[in-house]
């Protein structure tokens, strides 16, 4: 009750230390992931890697918010946009325990047998109707 007012700004409680010389052009040190930049100025956040065996890798140099917001701008692009797709496609199908590939196998058998009742309840009443056509002339 008895304290005065604070005035005056706020001290921060540390300064981060940057030392420039030892960061590359996209600001990260020596041997931390980080952005590198290419010849034409542009930040690399992903390498992507095939090696001679044909074993093949990803190296991401940024934050995975970066990379995230990165790959929804590149859903504009057609291309990218199937070649992602299938990518997460192949990946969610690729075990037949998968949940996703038990739903999909049950939807395609509902929709078959859907298929099936409508093919009957057509047969049925094309059936009636030509009972009462009949009826009707005698």
């Amino acid at each position: 009750m008895n304290k005065p007012k604070a005035n005056g700004n706020p001290i921060p409680l540390h300064q981060r230390k940057v030392k420039k010389s030892l960061q590359n052009e996209g600001g990260f040190y020596d041997g931390m992931p980080g952005v590198s930049i290419d010849n034409a100025g542009n930040r690399r956040i992903i390498n992507f890697v095939v090696t001679p065996e044909g074993d093949s890798n990803a190296y991401i140099f940024a934050n995975p918010f970066i990379v995230k917001k990165a790959v929804q701008q590149s859903f504009k692009h057609r291309e990218i946009r199937s070649l992602i797709i299938s990518a997460v496609v192949d990946h969610a199908f690729k075990t037949r325990f998968n949940p996703l590939y038990w739903m999909l196998r049950m939807a395609f058998r509902f929709k078959k047998w859907s298929a099936g009742q409508k093919v009957k309840r057509r047969n049925r009443k094309a059936e009636q109707n030509g009972k009462t056509q009949i009826h009707q002339d005698t």
